[in-house]
């Protein structure tokens, strides 16, 4: 057994790669006997997940991202079948979901609305995240950058040069702007002269 340890932990990198590459030529056959497993003991399996992720956190976390980053139209598009397949089988549940997450993340839900309507104006960038936006109402203290009001809360997202005209979605083109300047605004040029922010 300390034999079997000691070899392990000189060989780990060959014995991994050889493993990746066993599965990878008989990806079915291993699937199929994880499958097996899991209809087994299914509570054991989750748990020993749950233990895998929780100590592996930080590397589950860069491959999600590498992967979404690669393969972006891909999952967006799974997803809103996903969505919309859930949907049409109990509409009233996922209606009451979605207006759930919308009042517990404000935040994300107005950075969610904000993305689909850069997608719809074909934005040639749309990289401006949910925490960008918190981060950016905390260094403007929650003031709208035109007439200098605290709207916390209320702020909404003002593009510098509308994406009605090509403007992205991204930090070096928003500000936060009260309701009614960014009404006031709305597709012409800013209401006064500002320095975009650069986190």
């Amino acid at each position: 057994m300390a034999y079997n340890a000691e070899h392990y932990a000189a060989h780990r990198e060959e014995i991994l790669a050889k493993n990746r590459a066993r599965r990878a030529a008989n990806l079915q056959k291993f699937r199929a006997r994880e499958k097996a497993l899991r209809a087994r003991n299914p509570e054991k399996k989750r748990l020993e997940s749950r233990k895998y992720y929780a100590a592996n956190r930080e590397k589950y976390r860069i491959q999600h991202h590498t992967y979404y980053a690669a393969h972006v139209e891909e999952v967006c598009t799974r997803t809103r079948a996903h969505h919309k397949l859930e949907y049409a089988k109990n509409p009233e549940k996922e209606r009451a979901r979605a207006k759930e997450w919308a009042k517990a993340n404000p935040g994300k839900k107005v950075a969610a609305v904000q993305r689909w309507r850069s997608r719809k104006h074909n934005a040639s960038v749309n990289d401006f995240t949910a925490t960008q936006w918190t981060e950016m109402q905390k260094h403007y203290q929650h003031r709208c950058v035109y007439c200098g009001k605290l709207s916390k809360g209320k702020l909404t997202q003002d593009h510098i040069t509308p994406l009605s005209k090509g403007g992205n979605h991204t930090l070096s083109n928003i500000v936060p702007a009260c309701k009614p300047c960014n009404s006031r605004k709305h597709d012409g040029d800013v209401l006064k002269s500002i320095q975009p922010l650069l986190l």
